[in-house]
């Protein structure tokens, strides 16, 4: 009887230290990121090397994070990122198990990272932003056109002109079904031509 209370007894006292270990001081599963690992994982997003980075910094921030594999919460760090490369400033954010949650960059030109999986190319993407609009791609001027990741999810965005029509476009690149989300400002005929001839002049010189 004394050695089966002893061993209840144990048993008790291995569970009560376990769940009175912050899962954050565990870690989850081992797939806690230091700030050099979010560094190496932006590289690897691009398709380039971390010393290829200028301008670097890092700052952190503790969220609560849900592991989904395993339906683990805990409070962890995640790691934004703000660097130059190849000329172009970039913004990426870093989860905690290394997942790219939100990526960002000051061009116009699209930038499709190499670690990026899109389903619509961006032909695709642009025919579906025009025909939302009601705008032919003989007519359509784009004046922007951007790769963007926002909470995990990719998505397209242009700025393009109609006839009549400025519009920016939204679409989410990983669905081929979705719509776009989008903005159509109507304007004059006439001011539209002197628009639309800025436009081609700014993506002459741009």
């Amino acid at each position: 009887m004394k050695k089966t209370l002893s061993v209840l007894l144990a048993i008790i006292t291995v569970l009560s230290l376990a769940f009175c270990i912050p899962a954050s001081a565990i870690g989850i599963d081992g797939t806690l990121i230091t700030a050099d690992d979010a560094k190496q994982a932006a590289a690897d997003y691009l398709g380039t090397t971390p010393d290829k980075f200028s301008n670097y910094s890092c700052s952190e921030e503790t969220i609560d994070y849900v592991k989904v594999g395993s339906i683990i919460s805990v409070t962890a760090k995640q790691y934004n990122l703000s660097f130059r490369y190849n000329g172009v400033s970039y913004k990426i954010t870093v989860d905690p198990a290394g997942l790219i949650r939100n990526y960002s960059y000051e061009s116009k030109k699209l930038l499709i990272p190499k670690g990026a999986s899109d389903y619509l190319t961006e032909a695709e993407a642009k025919a579906k932003a025009t025909d939302a609009a009601g705008v032919s791609s003989a007519d359509a001027i784009f004046t922007s056109s951007k790769f963007v990741v926002e909470e995990y999810v990719n998505y397209y965005q242009f700025e393009f002109l109609g006839k009549t029509q400025q519009v920016s476009a939204k679409i989410n690149a990983s669905v081929k079904s979705a719509n776009p989300i989008m903005n159509i400002e109507e304007k004059n005929a006439f001011v539209m031509i002197f628009i639309r001839l800025f436009a081609k002049i700014a993506l002459i010189f741009a």
